[in-house]
């Protein structure tokens, strides 16, 4: 018989970051045991729904689905509480056991533990939404920042790609690797080179009173606070102070055990810098959709569901509206931010509304949330963030482009863009600085 997660048994309390805990141990657990949602699904009775919005951290298990998995996953006796608490997210029973060890399976897997932000050094931003997707490049993040051969990294892609969000998803699980802290640096506000060691000293807490006025005083006295700690920084929105990539350069060379995740549009292109290019959420094939349960399972469309879901809460993927979210997430080619925005909207439209009306999508795509920066907010604002970046002969090159629809070769561009001469850039050189700021593919 399924057990109804939404009838079973009343709901637990929990906060989202603390949902989204048990989520990450479930699927990582599922997946050592090679597993597809369906197949745990059935093993334990429940509905594979269930186990897709447990997994993303969407919602927590009832009670009576907490036991199948303890069952399942063979908790011992001794430690079933304790995994029934940390399941449900009673936070006031759960805090008594928070430092130690999560409760172990009878087979010998371990489970990591249960780690706190607060309890090392840091001032990474507590995600206020579940995360969505990105199986495959989280992994990947993983393996280059715990390789002591890979210090710098950059996350590149388009406006709207999810990239900030990736890195603060990935510094989270990555917390036990960096006795010494994960610092989150938002570089957004500042649009001159000169102002990123400052801006760094500030995140770490250094006091720059004692420096003179010269940058090459304040540099060695964050120097003096990274040489002998195993840190990572993250350093957000890199793109438009991209000249001070070799500041970077210098503070590794300087700093045997300092690691740097950077987000950026653009690649640092400093020496040792390994980039990790994001590309769009999963988007099914329009002439072939899958059944309802294998559709949930693609990116976007999880992320739309999710996000919909946050604004209208009985909102849920249905035979009627299937095809509309595929339609939506597809046209809208993958892109995160722009999904997002597209989901508010079920607030007050259908799906098959907001699919009819994204032949105007920068008129459509114009509700985010007011606590976010105003070039997330619309699509065309995240758009322009990056447009405004380019040189005069790349913005040039970049509009005359827009009479192309779909594919174009080069030799197409190199006719047509410059057939007066007048754009003030080689088109292969254009072609390929747009490519590297994200704006091409």
């Amino acid at each position: 018989m399924e057990v109804d997660h939404q009838t079973a048994g009343p709901t637990a309390p929990h906060t989202t970051a603390d949902a989204s805990v048990f989520g990450r141990w479930l699927r990582r657990q599922r997946k050592e045991r090679d597993l597809t949602q369906e197949e745990l699904a059935e093993r334990i009775r429940c509905s594979v729904w269930s186990i897709q919005k447990i997994e993303v951290g969407n919602r927590r298990p009832s009670k009576q689905v907490a036991e199948l998995l303890a069952d399942y996953f063979e908790i011992a006796s001794e430690r079933r509480s304790a995994f029934l608490h940390f399941a449900r997210g009673h936070s006031d029973r759960w805090e008594a056991i928070a430092g130690e060890q999560p409760p172990q399976i009878a087979r010998g897997a371990s489970i990591a533990p249960y780690q706190r932000p607060g309890t090392r050094p840091g001032n990474l931003p507590t995600p206020l939404t579940s995360f969505v997707g990105r199986d495959s490049e989280l992994p990947r993040i993983h393996d280059l920042m715990r390789t002591s051969g890979a210090r710098l990294l950059t996350l590149t892609g388009p406006p709207g790609t999810g990239k900030t969000r990736l890195a603060v998803q990935a510094a989270v699980e990555l917390l036990a690797d960096f006795p010494d802290g994960i610092f989150f640096v938002n570089l957004a506000p500042i649009s001159s080179p000169e102002l990123v060691v400052s801006e760094i000293a500030q995140s770490l807490g250094v006091s720059v009173s004692g420096s003179g006025s010269g940058g090459a005083s304040l540099f060695d006295t964050v120097i003096s606070y990274l040489e002998s700690r195993d840190l990572l920084l993250i350093l957000d929105n890199f793109e438009q102070i991209v000249e001070a990539g070799p500041q970077i350069g210098r503070l590794l060379e300087r700093t045997a055990r300092l690691k740097v995740m950077a987000t950026s549009r653009i690649p640092l292109n400093i020496r040792g810098e390994k980039t990790l290019a994001l590309p769009p959420l999963q988007v099914p094939d329009l002439e072939h959709l899958p059944s309802l349960d294998r559709l949930g399972k693609f990116e976007a469309i999880e992320l739309f569901v999710q996000r919909a879901s946050d604004v209208r809460s009985d909102f849920d993927l249905t035979s009627r509206n299937t095809s509309a979210v595929a339609h939506i997430c597809s046209r809208l080619d993958g892109l995160p931010l722009a999904i997002e925005l597209a989901a508010a909207r079920v607030k007050i439209l259908s799906p098959q509304a907001i699919l009819n009306r994204l032949e105007s999508r920068f008129q459509l795509l114009t509700v985010g949330a007011q606590d976010l920066p105003s070039r997330q907010r619309t699509l065309r604002s995240a758009i322009e963030w990056s447009y405004d970046l380019l040189d005069e002969g790349e913005k040039k090159l970049f509009r005359r482009m827009a009479v192309f629809n779909g594919g174009r070769t080069l030799d197409a561009l190199e006719a047509v863009c410059s057939y007066d001469g007048q754009i003030g850039i080689g088109v292969l050189d254009g072609v390929e600085s747009l490519v590297s700021k994200s704006l091409l593919q």
